[in-house]
C-alpha cells in the first residue's frame, strides 16, 4: 500500500535513507530536512512495515523530480520503486 508520509513515518524514512546511502545507492539527505518536507513523502507498507519512500517535488505543471527513493534491501526488486 502507497500513502503519503506523516511525522509518524520519519524515524522509517530516515532508517531506509541511511541504509541506502551505505550501499551507494542513495544520497543520504539530513534528518532535520527529511522532517521539514515530509508531506512530500510517499512511503509503501507492507505487513504494517515502511518498506519503501520516495519524495516528489513538484515544480510546475511539466516538471517535477523523485528525490529519496529508497527501498529496503530484503523488498527490492519486486516492483516497489517503479
Amino acid at each position: 500500500m502507497v500513502k503519503r508520509a506523516t511525522h509518524s513515518d520519519l524515524t522509517a524514512i530516515i532508517k531506509l535513507i541511511e541504509t541506502g546511502s551505505q550501499t551507494g545507492q542513495v544520497l543520504m539527505r539530513p534528518a532535520d530536512e527529511i522532517a521539514q518536507f515530509i508531506t512530500g513523502f510517499f512511503v509503501y507498507i507492507e505487513n504494517g512495515m515502511v518498506v519503501g519512500c520516495c519524495a516528489l517535488d513538484i515544480y510546475n505543471k511539466k516538471l517535477a523530480e523523485v528525490r529519496s527513493l529508497a527501498v529496503h534491501p530484503g523488498f527490492q526488486n519486486k516492483g516497489i520503486g517503479g
